[in-house]
């Protein structure tokens, strides 16, 4: 909020760049089997406004997150994800009239919160109740690994520097997506981590971006974006590293540079 008198003043410069980290909702198809039909996990992406989280909860500091889990702002990203813009006509048509109710576990941040009740206002007008459940960040980090949820929301980062990391996610064996399976993406991103020619990988790296997007085992829904405000007079060297967002721990911003 204070953002704009900086941005207007010129003794400042504002360095704004992404966070490489992002909120995201996992579905534990084990658990709830009407999560493993990908026409109620695609509903969902179509329901929920992520475009009204950027604005309400992050109050406009975030962007809209890739449903194929590579930021937007890498090199490797595929713009031909698919981008399920809101739309509640399609997801109920999806829906085909059928109901459903979810348990959602989240922390007991003010943003998560927030965020976490209004995915439920957004999936109650297709028919999908939600029950919200905010505990400690130590309880639903415990959770994740002890599948002990329906649904989960959490602020996840390492999303940034080589997408050999859609492997701990998407990989046969992450063990970090709770009943999903796909060989087509096991076998790309297995390949993807040996393969020597750079077109051949980004073309492998593409395709399962593509598949992971139409398949949505995780609802990727945004990422903050983080504003570093300097006196440009006093220090003009800040710099992020090409995989961290944060410019007070990169090492290189703290070396004196020869002209």
């Amino acid at each position: 909020d204070l953002l704009s008198r900086y941005k207007n003043d010129s003794q400042y410069t504002v360095k704004t760049v992404p966070s490489m980290h992002s909120y995201r909702l996992m579905m534990n198809l084990e658990k709830v089997p009407a999560l493993a039909g990908v026409n109620v996990r695609q509903a969902m992406a179509y329901a929920i406004d992520r475009q009204k989280l950027v604005d309400t909860v992050a109050r406009g500091s975030a962007t809209v997150s890739s449903m194929g889990y590579v930021p937007a702002e890498s090199s490797w990203y595929n713009p031909a994800v698919e981008q399920y813009a809101h739309s509640t006509d399609k997801a109920l048509s999806l829906l085909g009239g059928k109901t459903y109710s979810f348990a959602l576990l989240t922390d007991n941040s003010g943003d998560s919160t927030k965020t976490a009740e209004l995915i439920k206002l957004d999936l109650a007008k297709i028919g999908i109740t939600v029950t919200v459940k905010s505990v400690e960040s130590k309880t639903r980090d415990n959770a994740v690994k002890t599948g002990e949820y329906e649904l989960l929301l959490i602020n996840s980062g390492g999303m940034g520097g080589d997408p050999d990391y859609l492997a701990d996610v998407y990989g046969a064996n992450a063990g970090t997506l709770k009943g999903w399976t796909n060989e087509t993406v096991f076998s790309l991103l297995n390949k993807q981590a040996s393969e020597q020619d750079a077109a051949a990988r980004k073309d492998m790296i593409w395709e399962a971006q593509k598949i992971i997007s139409q398949e949505v085992p995780m609802l990727m829904l945004y990422g903050a974006v983080d504003n570093f405000v300097f006196r440009q007079d006093k220090y003009d060297g800040w710099m992020c590293c090409y995989d961290h967002n944060k410019v007070d721990h990169n090492k290189l911003s703290y070396l004196i540079r020869k002209s």
